[in-house]
């Protein structure tokens, strides 16, 4: 079984560095936002849509699911996930978020995913304290944060400060 690591590295930004951080920290939020803002709309374009056959194999066990190749088709385009919505929002990108890293987005979409992944599973365990409907993301929030790849922060300063 492979191993994962995570690295934490603790950050004494300069001046401009801190504004960097900064804007990617509130990108990362927008990007959260606007993902559950879409997840929802396409979550309720979806239960419109939906037939009630789909919604019978979707009561049955994974194992006994059997969808038809119509169905698989239909729950792909309409069915939120974490890659649909991360495809609808890079497709809609203005110009301004074209220059900050796109891995911000990514991972964004990605803690959506896994939050909305854990909501599920917990309402049907019927865990009472589990996992909440994710909800919007604030400024005024004590802990801001984002995640990337090694290397990019070093990559973007480069670039914004010109050494």
């Amino acid at each position: 079984m492979a191993t994962k690591r995570t690295h934490v590295y603790r950050l004494y930004p300069d001046a401009i560095m801190a504004h960097v951080l900064d804007q990617w920290c509130d990108y990362r939020r927008y990007c959260y936002n606007k993902a559950l803002e879409l997840w929802n709309a396409t979550y309720s374009e979806y239960r419109m849509l939906v037939s009630p056959e789909i919604l019978a194999e979707f009561k049955k066990p994974k194992e006994e699911r059997q969808f038809t190749e119509e169905q698989n088709l239909f729950i792909s385009r309409y069915y939120p996930t974490a890659a649909l919505i991360q495809k609808k929002l890079t497709a809609s990108k203005q110009s301004w978020e074209k220059q900050i890293s796109s891995r911000i987005l990514q991972q964004a979409c990605a803690d959506l995913g896994k939050a909305f992944k854990k909501f599920a599973k917990d309402k049907a365990l019927k865990v009472k304290r589990g996992a909440g409907r994710p909800v919007f993301q604030s400024k005024k929030a004590k802990r801001q944060g984002f995640k990337l790849n090694q290397g990019v922060v070093l990559a973007q300063r480069k670039a914004i400060t010109g050494s």
